[in-house]
Parts: structure tokens; C-alpha cells; sequence
């Protein structure tokens, strides 16, 4: 809605779209400080009957003619706000999508087997120099289901079978987790 007021305020200056007087700050600060009239009004009316108008082409503009001191956008400013309009709501929809939502909520333990570190430690000059790597087998999902019942367990658990992208990223963060601690343990006693 401030943007709406000062393109008002700007109109009464004499600028336009296709002609526009250049000031210097100390031109803009003395005209700011010259106004003596009150900020035109706009309201949550205007602001979404330029949205409309940016982003359909039907009878939107007719209402702005229809009310004093309204906006009436050109084919330019059309696309203008349509490309803003349609970027929020892209903006809006991907932030929407980033929400976690818990799909299970409970206790979780795990038994890790043959899980493999190995550390090699390089001397250089007055420091060493660690290398840790961290193999650990590839596992699977077992969920305590027996009283899962009916068409929902069922598909419950097929969803669960295919949940490789999970799995890949609960893997690889054991495997950070273990080579990170891995790293401070030796780091305390061996590395100065």
C-alpha cells in the first residue's frame, strides 16, 4: 500500500512513465520537505484490485475507473504485476513445502553391525594431520507393525519398503555423526 501512495505522490510531481524530471537527493529531501498535502489514501481495495488487474484481464480496470484516485494499470504495469504477483505465490508454495510434518512420532533404537572406521593419522612438521573414513553397510527400515491392521497398514508399509531417499539420507547422516565423533575423540588424545 506504501507503494501505492507514492505513485500517487509521484504523479502530482509533473513525472510520468514516459517522462520523468531526474532530481539529486538534495532535490528529492527539498520536494519531500515542500509537500504540504497528506499522503493519498489507498486501502486493502485498491491494493487487491491492482493484483486483479495484474493478473486477469477481465473488468478489474473498470472498477478502478469507478473509484476516484484509483490506479489503472497499462499493459506494462499489467506485467509487472502479474510477474510479482506469480513470484510470491511460487515464493509462498516452495516455503510451504519445506514444513516439516511428522509422519510417526515414538521411540527408535538401532543396532549398527560391522560398521567400519578407519583413522590414519599423518605427522607433519610440528602438526598431524587426521584422515577418518567411515564405512557403514547398508540397512533397512524393521518398524514394530504386528498390529497395523487393514488397507491403511498395508499401505503404510509399502510406502515405508520405498522409501529409499530416506534411508540414503538417515545413512549418510549415522555416517557424519560417527566420523565427527570419531574426530574429537582422537583429536583429545592424540592431536595436539
Amino acid at each position: 500500500m506504501a507503494a501505492l501512495s507514492f505513485g500517487k505522490v509521484v504523479n502530482t510531481t509533473g513525472n510520468e512513465k514516459s517522462k520523468v524530471t531526474e532530481l539529486s537527493g538534495d532535490q528529492i529531501h527539498q520536494k519531500v520537505a515542500e509537500r504540504k498535502e497528506d499522503m493519498p489514501e489507498t486501502d486493502l481495495d485498491e491494493l487487491q484490485n491492482v493484483m486483479i488487474q495484474g493478473m486477469s484481464d477481465g473488468g478489474a480496470a473498470a472498477v478502478a475507473q469507478a473509484n476516484p484516485g484509483w490506479i489503472v494499470l497499462d499493459e506494462e504495469d499489467r506485467a509487472h504485476v502479474s510477474h510479482l504477483v506469480t513470484g510470491l505465490i511460487k515464493e509462498k508454495e516452495a516455503a510451504r513445502q519445506h514444513i516439516a510434518t511428522p509422519l510417526w512420532v515414538g521411540n527408535c533404537q538401532a543396532l549398527l553391525e560391522h560398521v567400519q572406521v578407519n583413522v590414519q593419522i599423518t605427522p607433519r612438521d610440528k602438526q598431524s594431520q587426521m584422515d577418518v573414513k567411515v564405512q557403514l553397510p547398508a540397512f533397512d527400515f524393521e518398524l514394530e507393525d504386528a498390529h497395523w491392521t487393514g488397507k491403511t497398514a498395508a499401505i503404510v508399509r509399502a510406502r515405508f519398503a520405498q522409501m529409499y531417499f530416506i534411508r540414503t539420507l538417515l545413512h549418510d547422516q549415522i555416517a557424519t555423526c560417527l566420523k565427527e565423533i570419531t574426530e574429537q575423540s582422537i583429536s583429545k588424545i592424540f592431536l595436539p
